[in-house]
């Protein structure tokens, strides 16, 4: 399950993530689920959770829904895999994810994905580096580790990736910060 707390500080050991310090968000989560991620805010969060060492599967859950719902394999097929994803945490609207066949971007909370070239060029060196690679230890990692985005300037972001670090002012063009 999920769980959600309002009161970080008064949570000191595993015994506390119990009610009334935590609460349960949504059903039980889908199979494989080792990821999440919360977007939207104290007031109407959004919580999307994936399994990114299964299936590489994305789900979706805010308050009134039922299940979750799934997001990739996409309906409409424009993503297949989210290898790793990454919600905005100021706009639960906004959503990346490294694909195995590019970067993409969800404006609409994940039902609808599309390239974004200017990352993906940046990230991957221009089609240098791969989507993925792979660790000692043999498991994968995606060419995106992680991104920042900023509560204040809402285009302003910053993409750590194994090309090195990219900022954007505008949401869309994408930029080297450091190499």
């Amino acid at each position: 399950v999920l769980l959600r707390t309002t009161q970080a500080s008064q949570i000191t050991s595993a015994a506390d993530w119990t009610p009334p310090k935590a609460v349960q968000q949504g059903p039980g989560l889908p199979a494989g689920v080792n990821v999440a991620q919360a977007a939207g805010g104290h007031a109407a969060p959004v919580f999307y959770v994936g399994d990114v060492n299964g299936s590489h599967g994305l789900w979706k859950w805010k308050a009134g829904m039922t299940s979750w719902q799934r997001l990739i394999p996409s309906a409409d097929g424009s993503a297949h895999q989210a290898l790793r994803f990454f919600a905005n945490p100021y706009n639960p609207a906004e959503v990346y994810i490294v694909d195995t066949d590019g970067i993409k971007r969800s404006e609409d909370g994940g039902v609808h994905w599309q390239p974004d070239e200017s990352l993906d060029a940046a990230a991957t060196a221009n089609g240098e580096l791969h989507y993925t690679s792979v660790t000692l230890s043999n498991e994968p990692l995606a060419v995106i580790k992680d991104m920042l985005f900023d509560r204040r300037e809402p285009g302003t972001r910053f993409a750590f990736t194994d090309a090195g670090v990219f900022y954007a002012v505008d949401g869309r063009t994408w930029r080297q910060l450091l190499n």
